[in-house]
Parts: C-alpha cells; structure tokens; sequence
C-alpha cells in the first residue's frame, strides 16, 4: 500500500474542484483498506471514502484526512447474479455485460461515477434505481474490524437515498445483483441511450443532476422557466443545454458553486414556490458532510 501526500482531489472527481488531500490511498485490496484505516487512526485523522468522483463537490481547502480511493473493481458472473465490486465505474461494468451476455442493466448505460456510489446515493435513471437490482452488500464494519454480507432489503433506501449517509462505519466494498442472460429483459438500448444523453445533457466538467427533482416536477424545468440557462457565479455556469447541470467552466471553485446554488433555489422559489433541494453532496475539509 502507498500513501501518496498532499495529492490534489479535483483530478478525481467530474467537477474539477477541490484542494488536496493530506494523505491518499489507492484502495485495490481488503488489505489495503484495513491498512488505510489503520495508519489514519494511527495518524488522529479523520477518513473520506472517495469513489468515481460524480455528484460531490469537494472542498476548496482540502481535506485534512486520509481519502480512500476506491480502485477495487473485480466483477464476477455467477448463474443469475453478477457481483461487483464497489470501486468498478459503469463503463467497465456495461462493458463486461456486453460481452458476456448479461441482461438487466442497460438503463444505467452512460452513468458516471462507480459501483458504491450508485448505491449509496441510490443512483437512477429513467425510472429504475439501484436498490431495484440490488440483492446483497458487502461492507466493512469499522468498529468491528470485520467485512460482512448485508441484506438489500434490509438496508433502508428512499429516493436518491440510502442508510449508508447515516452509517459512516459502514464501507461499502462490494455487491451482488440480479441479471439475466434472456436478452429479452434488457431494460433498454445501450445505444438509444448513449445518444440520449449526448444530446440532452451537457459534456464537460460537471457533476450530473445538481438538484433533485421535486414530486411532480423536473428541476431543470423549473429552472429553465426561471430563465436561469447561463447564469453564471465566478467560474460556474447553469448549462444552457439542460438547466439542471451546473458546468465549471475552468477554475472554477466550491465557494462558486455554493453562491449560484442559492441563487438559483432563491429565484425558483420566489418564482414557483418550489425548494429545490440538492442531489449533490458537498464535502468539507473533515471529510463530511455538510
């Protein structure tokens, strides 16, 4: 295991944002990942688990922790289910379906980010979500010391949700999910779906999805109607191909962020009554939440 020092974190997220990172470490292993753990304690430092790097914003300052990169990303086919390791991001996952005939996971085809994130964040697209797929978690227990298996069902998930945001000892390492090898149950085309999101969605520096969307409405309508498309706060701008994503357009900062996120919930709430509330987490400089 090498820990690298003073590393910079905007390399590894899709907004390009971020300090650096105290310490960080590649986790490929369950070794390394106790050893990870370990040194931080030894260290009196906090610890931030770092997956592909879509829908975060990271903190200006860096963070004062070890960050643990997760590079697992093992999958591995068996009868009706196909377990995934939480480190592996969706192309390499769409990619080794397709090449070994497995049905069932095509909606999220072009899905940025990795295994452990979808799932802790509930990750979804046109309709389907994470959890509906998902049968079993492996997790390490920090407190215990141990990795154990979890039922999906019995883990709580609501939308773009999961218990995991309130279970900091818990890491997720890998899971298994249900497939099918009946290319009959493919749940949409890889290729309609490439080109959807080409077309509808803007390419660049982003996070995805900056808002949820509230019931009844898509945020980017909202705030499309707002006429907020090309609203800018120093070096981030609302797209103007689909309002709901929020572009750094170079050098741009988490302070940034932060100012047209209020702007833009502040005008469509003035204007529709609506409060936007956001998908994207926001990291600070522990490492948690805020």
């Amino acid at each position: 295991m090498k820990i690298l020092e003073n590393v910079s974190l905007a390399h590894f997220c899709t907004f390009g944002i971020g300090g650096d990172a105290k310490f960080l470490v590649n986790i490929k292993s369950k070794d390394d990942l106790i050893a990870a753990l370990t040194f931080a304690k030894q260290q009196g430092l906090p610890t931030f688990v770092l997956g592909g790097g879509s829908n975060i914003v990271l903190p200006d300052e860096g963070i004062n922790g070890v960050v643990l990169r997760m590079m697992n990303n093992n999958i591995v086919n068996t009868n009706q289910e196909i377990e995934i390791e939480s480190g592996a991001n969706w192309t390499k996952i769409m990619s080794y379906c397709k090449q070994n005939g497995i049905f069932g996971m095509e909606t999220f085809s072009g899905l940025p980010g990795s295994m452990g994130g979808a799932i802790f964040g509930n990750a979804g697209c046109h309709g389907v979500e994470t959890k509906d797929l998902l049968l079993k978690i492996e997790i390490l227990d920090i407190k215990s010391g141990e990795f154990r298996w979890i039922d999906a069902n019995d883990v709580e998930f609501d939308y773009r949700y999961s218990e995991f945001k309130r279970k900091p000892d818990w890491i997720i390492w890998s899971c298994t999910m249900k497939i099918s090898k009946n290319s009959e149950d493919a749940t949409a085309d890889p290729k309609k779906l490439y080109e959807f999101r080409q077309e509808r969605q803007p390419q660049g520096l982003t996070t995805g999805s900056f808002f949820k969307n509230p019931e009844g409405n898509a945020a980017g309508q909202l705030i499309d109607q707002c006429g907020l498309k090309g609203l800018k706060k120093g070096n981030v701008e609302v797209s103007t191909k689909h309002a709901n994503f929020f572009m750094n357009l170079g050098g741009a900062t988490a302070r940034d962020v932060d100012e047209l996120a209020l702007e833009v919930q502040k005008v469509v709430e003035d204007k529709t009554g609506v409060c936007l509330e956001k998908e994207v987490l926001k990291i600070d400089q522990n490492g948690e939440f805020v």
